[in-house]
């Protein structure tokens, strides 16, 4: 039986109902936003541009391609650099690099430098690798990476064999070759280290 008292309180829970339901779809559709704009930030995580080796020797593929690629299809916020991609060390292009990065807000963890290994061998220039290593490390100062790589060298030629490693005195100049860009490395924000994956390094 419906009552005054019960009639009036059943209105009263619509109205509370009626008046509350914009406010919950508001909460609701509020959540879903947030949970799309975070769907969108980047990812915290970079890739390596040697991963596309094979395009660059395609010509199918360039460091601003990249850029676009980590940008915008992979949604990263970094780009980690392989010089394979360097048309050049000049700093007309390096200003372009640094432009282009800037415009797409992405950061430089690391660059991976090859033809500048530390330990020189046979047809080797070392004076070319010393200037190479020099050039890499002010690149790095001026794009604000985190960190450069060499490797340590040196290529096996002239029937030498990984498994020699390296002389008391070559070991010697690496360490203290190493240490000289350590110490730039230091004075500048960032750090290098060695690669491993060819020649003495892998003993």
């Amino acid at each position: 039986m419906t009552t005054r008292r019960n009639f009036l309180r059943n209105s009263m829970l619509g109205t509370m109902a009626i008046a509350t339901a914009p406010a919950v779809n508001m909460m609701a559709a509020t959540t879903a936003a947030t949970v799309n704009k975070d769907a969108l930030q980047p990812l915290r995580i970079s890739m390596l541009s040697y991963s596309f080796h094979g395009l660059v020797g395609a010509d199918m593929m360039d460091i601003f391609h990249f850029f676009e690629s980590c940008k915008y299809r992979y949604r990263l916020d970094a780009a980690d650099l392989w010089n394979g991609m360097f048309t050049g060390t000049d700093e007309d292009f390096i200003t372009k690099v640094y432009s282009a990065l800037e415009d797409r807000q992405l950061v430089v963890p690391n660059i991976a430098v090859d033809g500048a290994h530390i330990m020189s061998i046979g047809d080797d220039d070392p004076k070319h690798l010393q200037e190479q290593q020099d050039r890499y490390m002010q690149i790095a100062k001026r794009l604000g990476v985190g960190f450069v790589r060499f490797d340590a060298g040196p290529y096996m030629l002239n029937g030498r064999k990984e498994t020699d490693g390296w002389t008391d005195q070559e070991f010697d100049y690496i360490v203290r070759r190493y240490k000289e860009l350590a110490a730039f490395a230091y004075d500048n924000g960032f750090r290098i280290g060695a690669e491993n994956h060819w020649g003495p390094e892998r003993c």
